[in-house]
């Protein structure tokens, strides 16, 4: 008797069509609800998937987004409210226009830590709000008009191929030193609570154009270059006492600490004193 031996193996390729992995069953989930797949078995078929402009898959308790990249004509991305959500990559979503990935509302931080949004040439909206970020590259993205960047750890943000963009919020971060001298069409700054801040130039050419300015809470702030300093002072209301506007803050960033040479924690760098002597 002969005996025939039939070898299980999990397609790939399902009567030639494509499959595309998503791990996380409340991902998949969210896509069988909104009817591109039909069974909960980590696969979706990928010409579902494809030709999708708009996803919204907000308040779905993703931890893992892996399967994202097979939507290449996607525009608008709204994943926000998935607090465990630990890594964002959108380099193969190459046509997205709108990004919002706002993890949690209130005091707390949601988990996202990582987002990368290079190859995303079209982007012009990219909302990020209450996150673990500590770095966005927004370099591939000349379209951009709104960065909403607010309470996550950035330490630094170069918006200087952006030259677009009307909106900045990256307050409650650690971003040490801002410059908007190429971002001429801005016309809502906020840099408030930063407290490693004390480098802020904002000298594009076009401050009559900002008519919402912030930063209280930017402790470590003192001098803010401007194109007017007089215009600043009369328009600008919402800074700190210590803050000021000059036409020209000199080469170097103020840098506050003990400037007293007698003292053990004298800072030779610091050029604002603290008043902290030990």
């Amino acid at each position: 008797m002969k005996k025939i031996i039939i070898i299980f193996i999990v397609p790939f390729l399902i009567f030639g069509q494509d499959l595309t992995y998503v791990p996380d069953d409340n991902f998949e989930q969210r896509l069988i609800d909104l009817f591109f797949d039909d069974v909960l078995d980590d696969y979706v078929l990928t010409e579902n998937i494809s030709s999708v402009e708009e996803l919204y898959i907000n308040n779905s308790n993703i931890s893992d987004l892996t399967g994202l990249e097979d939507f290449i004509n996607l525009k608008t991305l709204n994943c926000n409210f998935n607090p465990d959500l630990l890594s964002l990559d959108l380099s193969n979503n190459t046509e997205l226009i709108s990004i919002s990935s706002n993890q949690i509302w209130g005091i707390e931080n949601g988990s996202l830590e990582y987002i990368n949004v290079s190859n995303c040439s079209n982007l012009e909206t990219l909302t990020c709000l209450h996150s673990q970020v500590t770095s966005v590259d927004v370099s591939d993205s000349p379209n951009l008009i709104v960065l909403n960047i607010g309470h996550n750890l950035i330490n630094s943000i170069d918006i200087s191929n952006n030259i677009l963009l009307e909106t900045i919020i990256i307050d409650n971060n650690l971003i040490s030193e801002i410059n908007v001298s190429n971002n001429s069409n801005l016309n809502v700054l906020d840099i408030s609570d930063n407290p490693n801040l004390t480098c802020a130039d904002l000298r594009n050419g076009n401050n009559t154009n900002i008519t919402g300015f912030y930063s209280t809470g930017s402790t470590s702030l003192y001098c803010i270059n401007v194109d007017d300093s007089t215009y600043s002072t009369n328009n600008w209301n919402n800074i700190l006492s210590q803050h000021y506007f000059s036409n020209d803050c000199g080469d170097n960033c103020d840098q506050p600490g003990c400037t007293d040479p007698t003292a053990c924690n004298y800072n030779p760098e610091a050029n604002i004193d603290n008043g902290m002597w030990l």
